[in-house]
This record gives structure tokens, C-alpha cells and sequence, in this order.
């Protein structure tokens, strides 16, 4: 199996590959003050051959606006150029592979700020807010969410949209 993953919502931004057993990942700065390039240059550092991919998972948000529209331009581009099977996940969604359990699941937003919905029985409820509070979202472990994708096989290719929850029109807090 050859998966790959990408998370650019966060200002951490990272991607891995998953062949033959081994997991490998690089991470660098993501949002709109990164290079729009570095996205690019740790998919070269991985040796990823978009050929050769089994499937891939793209995170979809919510996070910062340029990531997320980074993220998934590449997701749609491998989809249309060499027609891999794109997984999208919610940064919730992805929270409850990882161990998020029942109640509040927080992710970091701006400003001291978190985005909010509540998870129960593993399944993101889909209530988002705004607000303070501090985050309390599991660390995201490529290799698990890979391994957990794996395991599911896609009739048809799920859209690939964003998870905004600010509005468009949203100023700086």
C-alpha cells in the first residue's frame, strides 16, 4: 500500500507517506506567510510518485483559508491528473481517529479563539463554533489515520470541499 497525507491548515503544516510499511513525514511551515512552495518541496522530499499512490487523505479545514485551499488544490489535481482516490477529512474527524473521545473536541483558531463542535459515540455532531477557549485536539497521527482509511473503499470520490466555519467576510480578531 502507498498513501499519502496531507495537512496544510495548520501553521505546522505536514505531509507523510505510508509505503510498504514505513511511514515517513516532513513538515514545514504552512498559511499564507509560507513559500508557496514548501507544500511541494516536502512532497519531493518524500519521493512521492502520485502515480504509484494507493489512495491519499486531504484535511479540509477548519484551519487557516491559504492551507486549506492548498491542501486541496493538490487533492483535486491528483484526483483529475491521475485519477487517486482522495479521502477528505475534517480536522475533527481526523481528531477522533486519533483518540478524541465523547464531549467538546476544540481546535486552535486565532486570537485565542478555538473552533468547536461536540463529538459523540466517534461522530463529529457537526454544532461549530467560535470561541474562547483553549484547544484540546489529540495530536494527528498521519500514520493511524492512513491505516484507519485504509480500511474503507470509496464507491465514488467524495467531494472535495473546504470546512470554513468563519465567514468570508471575517476580520482579524
Amino acid at each position: 500500500m502507498s498513501a499519502l497525507f496531507i495537512n496544510t491548515v495548520f501553521a505546522a503544516s505536514e505531509v507523510a507517506l505510508l509505503s510498504g510499511g514505513e511511514l515517513r513525514r516532513v513538515e514545514f511551515a504552512g498559511g499564507a506567510g509560507s513559500d508557496k512552495d514548501e507544500l511541494f518541496v516536502a512532497l519531493s522530499a518524500l519521493g512521492v510518485r502520485v502515480a504509484d499512490l494507493d489512495f491519499a487523505v486531504v484535511i479540509t479545514g477548519p484551519g487557516g483559508f491559504t492551507g486549506i485551499r492548498a491542501g486541496l488544490a493538490l487533492a483535486k489535481g491528483m484526483t483529475i491528473g491521475a485519477a487517486v482516490r482522495v479521502v477528505p477529512l475534517s480536522v475533527f474527524e481526523a481528531g477522533v481517529i486519533c483518540g478524541a473521545g465523547d464531549g467538546e473536541l476544540r481546535i486552535p483558531s486565532t486570537g485565542g479563539e478555538v473552533f468547536s463542535t461536540m463529538i459523540k459515540d466517534g461522530i463529529d455532531l457537526e454544532n461549530y463554533e467560535i470561541k474562547k477557549g483553549e484547544p484540546n485536539l489529540p495530536p494527528l497521527d498521519a500514520g493511524r489515520i492512513l491505516e484507519f482509511v485504509s480500511g474503507f473503499t470509496l464507491a465514488v470520490q467524495a467531494p472535495l470541499e473546504p470546512l470554513y466555519i468563519r465567514p468570508h467576510y471575517a476580520k482579524a480578531p
